[in-house]
């Protein structure tokens, strides 16, 4: 009976030897998931909220679009330069304005390298950008996305975290310091949002 008892056991231990790796990876898989999909969740409201913001900040002054562009380097977002491309993530425009989110993907940053540099280094946390501004080649970048006025903002202290854009189509527009402010208001509230994003 011992050796019925001992042959049981070994073979007891056996099988959970054999099993026990696929049940601890099944386990872990199952976790996994139910943390991707509580992330995507949370991440899906944080989004949404930047939205209403942005409709928020298009309602404020007028605008026919306001949009988020974010760097990176072609598949995932980096935290330091350089950044190759530049992508629109985020975007409200009017009743007139075509969206354009979805052609602004994967945009060489290069052609618009100039600008960003004077974003990054302008003392406001803005730069305007007009018919009559300095750069010829940013004007009719400008117009490509058929934008007559543009106020840059940037999203935090550093260039590398984005821009928010505030355009018209078809005025040449003034913001008052009020507006620009709660802007800036607005704008760093995104930031502070986009860092409580889950990365998964």
């Amino acid at each position: 009976m011992e050796e019925l008892f001992s042959s049981l056991g070994v073979f007891v231990g056996a099988v959970l030897a054999t099993i026990t790796p696929f049940i601890v990876t099944y386990i872990k898989n199952k976790l996994h998931k139910n943390k991707e999909g509580k992330y995507f969740v949370q991440n899906t409201e944080i989004r949404s909220k930047i939205n209403e913001i942005l409709i928020e900040i298009r309602a404020l002054v007028g605008a026919n679009r306001v949009s988020i562009i974010e760097y990176h380097n072609g598949i995932v977002s980096t935290s330091g330069l350089p950044f190759n491309y530049a992508s629109m993530t985020y975007e409200s425009t009017d009743f007139v304005t075509k969206e354009s989110i979805m052609s602004f993907q994967k945009i060489p940053t290069s052609p618009i390298s100039k600008l960003l540099m004077n974003i990054h280094n302008c003392k406001n946390s803005y730069l305007r950008v007009g018919p009559d501004y300095s750069d010829n080649n940013i004007v009719l970048f400008n117009k490509f996305y058929g934008v007559e006025t543009s106020y840059i903002f940037k999203i935090s202290d550093h260039i590398k975290d984005g821009i928010l854009t505030v355009n018209w189509v078809h005025d040449d527009t003034e913001l008052d310091e009020d507006e620009i402010e709660q802007i800036v208001l607005k704008t760093r509230y995104i930031q502070q949002m986009m860092n409580k994003m889950n990365k998964y």
